[in-house]
C-alpha cells in the first residue's frame, strides 16, 4: 500500500520541479519597453524619435530587435548582441516592434518578448503667424499683436522664452520687444502634437528724416540703401 503513495509523491515533485523551472524561465524573459509610452501601445508625433529598451533577462542574454507591419513578416533592425536598446529610424504608424532573446551567445533557440505597436500622430499641417504691422519694422511706441492659426491651442515665445499660452492672440509692448526680436508661435493640434512658426521684427531707431507735424520719417536699416523720401522704402513713426 506504500508504493502508490511514493508514486504520487514522485509525480508531485516532478510537477513542482517543472512548474518552478517554467516560472524561472518566464521571469528570465526580458520585457520590451519604450520611451514613447507604457503598455503595448506607443504614440509619438511625426518627426519625433523614441527608444526601445529591454528590462530583465539574464546577464548573459543576447538579443535581436525586429519590426513588423500588420501584413508583413518580421524585419531585423539590430543584429544579435548584448545591446538592450535600439532607436528606430523613420518609424511609421502601425509598426509592431519585438525582440528575440537568446539565453547566451551560443544559444540557438530564442524566446520572443512582448510586442509594442506604434501610432504616429501628425503635426499641424498649415501653421501661420501674422502681425499687426506692415512688414518687419515697428515704431518705438507701437504695440504689436500677433495672430497664430492652424491649430487648437498655442504658445507664444519671445526670443525662445515662453510669453503666454492658450490664446490665439499675443500683444507685445515695445518695452517687451527690446528692439530686435524673434516671435515664435508653437501651434498644437488636438493630439497634442506641435510645430513652430516664427517672425523676426526690428524697431526703427535710425536718424529722423523728413518731419511732418508730430510724425518723423525713419529709414529702414542703413544696409538696405533706402531713400528717406520714398514712402515705399520707409515708415512714419510718431516722435
Amino acid at each position: 500500500m506504500k508504493a502508490p503513495k511514493l508514486h504520487y509523491l514522485g509525480v508531485l515533485c516532478l510537477f513542482l520541479f517543472f512548474s518552478a523551472t517554467s516560472f524561472l524561465q518566464a521571469q528570465a524573459t526580458a520585457i520590451l519597453s519604450s520611451t514613447a509610452g507604457s503598455g503595448q501601445q506607443l504614440t509619438i508625433c511625426a518627426g519625433d524619435t523614441f527608444e526601445l529598451f529591454l528590462i530583465g533577462g539574464s546577464a548573459s542574454s543576447t538579443f535581436e530587435f525586429y519590426s513588423q507591419q500588420a501584413t508583413g513578416t518580421g524585419v531585423l533592425l539590430q543584429s544579435r548582441s548584448s545591446t538592450r536598446n535600439f532607436i528606430p529610424q523613420n518609424p511609421t504608424s502601425g509598426t509592431t516592434f519585438y525582440a528575440l532573446q537568446y539565453e547566451d551567445s551560443t544559444s540557438t533557440t530564442p524566446t520572443t518578448t512582448n510586442s509594442l505597436t506604434l501610432t504616429v500622430e501628425p503635426v499641424p499641417s498649415s501653421p501661420q503667424l501674422t502681425s499687426s504691422i506692415a512688414g518687419s519694422y515697428y515704431c518705438s511706441d507701437q504695440p504689436i499683436t500677433f495672430l497664430a492659426s492652424g491649430g487648437t491651442h498655442y504658445a507664444f515665445y519671445l526670443n525662445d522664452i515662453l510669453f503666454q499660452t492658450s490664446s490665439t492672440l499675443a500683444t507685445f509692448l515695445p518695452s517687451q520687444l527690446n528692439g530686435h526680436t524673434v516671435v515664435t508661435a508653437e501651434v498644437f493640434n488636438a493630439s497634442g502634437c506641435s510645430t513652430q512658426v516664427s517672425l523676426t521684427i526690428e524697431e526703427l531707431v535710425l536718424t529722423p528724416g523728413n518731419i511732418r507735424g508730430d510724425q518723423v520719417l525713419f529709414a529702414s536699416p542703413a544696409s538696405s540703401g533706402t531713400n528717406l523720401n520714398g514712402r515705399s522704402a520707409a515708415k512714419w513713426c510718431r516722435r
